[in-house]
């Protein structure tokens, strides 16, 4: 605590004025690293958005990192947050003092020398998405997604080659209405192309694109870009065996 006094006088009379400051103590600047990034955020939650919405950090660094002094949307971030090697941090409530537009905005990263180490633009937001960092196959990109708070994003694997006669590792259909459907698009020596999400160290079926031999413009018309109604389960053994790489 400080306090000021100011004598005002004319000479002949004086009044005494006293101030009172407060010194807070300043945050300390945290640690330096170009792997931390903006991995999801929440702006438009279900029901009210106020203290409901949520920022998530990952830390690609191998080490711990402070983050202190560094900036949101250049509001500062308090020296008492740490983000660990290889883990998630979720930014909300009081630590998120400010909220996020539903529609045409950006969230923006910085440390403490105000370098710009990453950002997130979004035009528009779904009610209960977030907007997060997915990995298909070496190409990483943003989607509206289900949210994967303080866990992994989702992760797509392409797996594309020829189905081969033999083995006896198969594809799992489940038996619904769609499984005829399947088992006769997945024929031996059909080209396939299928894109799987890593979750639960499983691999789930998202979406394929088959081009059968014997009329392979034809199947391609008609089964290019076939978004599944039910998700199909792949064994992971059967990988190396059941698909050959062109």
């Amino acid at each position: 605590h400080y306090t000021i006094t100011l004598t005002v006088s004319d000479g002949k009379n004086s009044n005494l004025a006293s101030l009172e400051i407060i010194a807070l103590p300043q945050e300390e600047n945290g640690d330096l690293s170009n792997k931390i990034t903006i991995s999801e955020i929440m702006p438009n939650p279900k029901g009210k958005d106020q203290g409901q919405e949520w920022i998530e950090l990952y830390n690609q660094d191998q080490k711990t990192i402070n983050l202190g002094n560094w900036k949101l949307n250049n509001h500062p971030i308090s020296d008492k947050i740490n983000i660990k090697s290889g883990s998630y941090l979720i930014l909300e409530a009081e630590h998120l003092p400010f909220s996020l537009k539903n529609n045409n905005s950006e969230v923006t990263l910085k440390n403490y020398l105000d370098q710009t180490i990453d950002e997130i633009h979004y035009s528009k937001t779904y009610e209960g998405k977030s907007y997060s960092k997915i990995q298909i196959g070496e190409t990483e990109k943003l989607n509206w997604t289900e949210p994967t708070k303080n866990k992994q994003n989702q992760k797509y694997k392409v797996i594309e080659g020829r189905i081969i006669k033999g083995g006896k590792y198969k594809i799992r259909v489940p038996e619904t209405e769609n499984s005829n459907l399947i088992k006769t698009i997945f024929q031996n020596e059909s080209r396939v192309k299928i894109l799987v999400e890593e979750r639960n160290s499983s691999l789930i079926m998202e979406k394929y694109k088959v081009e059968n031999p014997k009329s392979p413009k034809k199947a391609e018309k008609k089964h290019q870009e076939i978004y599944l109604l039910l998700i199909f389960a792949i064994l992971i053994a059967s990988l190396g065996r059941h698909y050959n790489k062109f």
